[in-house]
């Protein structure tokens, strides 16, 4: 794919609607897109990676921001499919390759992609963290301020997947005792 071809298409991330807010209701001029969704992930993901420092703990702040900023980057071709829709992670993985092909910076694109979505490493960790966060905030969005009741069971899926990778990020203990629940 051209690389102007790329950027048009990843700024059509701007008005691809997240599949899973219209299947719960939200009306689709009011639902979050994936670019949204991908600004808010990149700015949670720098934001507590900086409270993770302040605290003592390491990451790799750069790798954590490139993975935080390509984890959405397939939908741009397949669109936003739920995490559980069948093959999803292949089409997503011939999506990408088609993106970036055989460009000097393409395997790192992968990589990174790859390492999101196993999340073997603490920065993939901390990605997924905070796109569940985002997930979370978002209801609360929908809600003013509280869960809304049609989200309520999306929201204690997501707020188990949240704390069970808090345990790698101690440090962040308490960022579930903020949310509205």
């Amino acid at each position: 794919m051209e690389l102007t071809e790329l950027m048009r298409r990843l700024g059509e991330l701007k008005g691809t609607p997240r599949r899973g807010w219209i299947l719960r209701g939200i009306p689709e001029g009011r639902a979050e897109d994936v670019a949204q969704h991908s600004f808010e992930v990149c700015s949670l993901s720098l934001l507590l990676s900086l409270e993770l420092e302040g605290r003592g703990r390491r990451l790799d702040r750069g790798r954590v921001l490139a993975m935080a900023a390509v984890h959405d980057w397939p939908e741009a071709l397949v669109g936003d499919r739920l995490p559980s829709s069948p093959g999803k992670r292949e089409a997503e993985e011939r999506a990408l390759e088609e993106m970036v092909g055989d460009r000097p910076w393409g395997r790192e694109v992968r990589d990174l992609w790859r390492e999101y979505e196993e999340g073997r490493t603490p920065e993939a960790r901390l990605v997924h963290l905070c796109d569940s966060l985002s997930v979370l905030l978002q209801c609360l969005r929908y809600g003013g301020g509280r869960v809304p009741a049609g989200l309520r069971d999306l929201w204690e899926g997501v707020r188990g997947r949240l704390g069970s990778l808090l345990p790698d990020f101690p440090e962040l203990s308490d960022l579930l005792s903020g949310l509205e629940g």
